[in-house]
């Protein structure tokens, strides 16, 4: 099994920030191949985002996760980071 988690992207040039999450059968490395092919891995706030690139935190790992307990510790970071404002790249 591949480690999941909640991982965090920081804009190179402007500082926004985007927090998601792993929970694919890949985890974070399947995650990360999607952003490696489109640059935005089909995330809606950071589709019009002009970058040089992202940095890279993994905010929590996991290797076996508790259904649902991902999606809970994604909204609180979201939270904590204020991703889902004005500043942030966060849209839902």
């Amino acid at each position: 099994m591949k480690c999941k988690g909640i991982y965090l992207l920081t804009c190179k040039d402007h500082g926004e920030q985007y927090v998601g999450k792993a929970d694919g059968e890949d985890g974070f490395w399947g995650r990360f191949s999607q952003y490696g092919a489109t640059v935005h891995g089909g995330n809606e706030g950071m589709k019009p985002h002009k970058t040089s690139g992202y940095m890279v935190t993994i905010l929590e790992a996991l290797a076996t996760p508790v259904p649902g307990e991902i999606n809970e510790m994604e909204r609180l970071w979201k939270r904590k980071l204020g991703s889902l404002e004005k500043w942030g790249l966060n849209k839902n």
